[in-house]
């Protein structure tokens, strides 16, 4: 999914269904590839979700006050 912002930047959005086998790392590189095959630069990645294991980590802290 893309969403344009103006007229030079291009926003690429991805939903990592199984991150612990494709995660964001694989994503930034095929994106930077991609990109530059088209003459275009690329930012870094960034998460909107919490990872699994600040899942876990938060899991855990709750389980302790239990």
């Amino acid at each position: 999914m893309a969403l344009t912002h103006g007229e030079v930047i291009t926003e690429v959005a991805c939903n990592l269904l199984e991150p612990s086998k494709i995660g964001g790392d694989k994503v930034q590189l095929e994106v930077n590839k991609l990109a530059g095959e088209e003459g275009m630069g690329v930012g870094k990645g960034y998460y909107t979700d919490v990872s699994q294991e600040e899942i876990i980590e938060r899991y855990m802290k709750l389980n302790s006050l239990a």
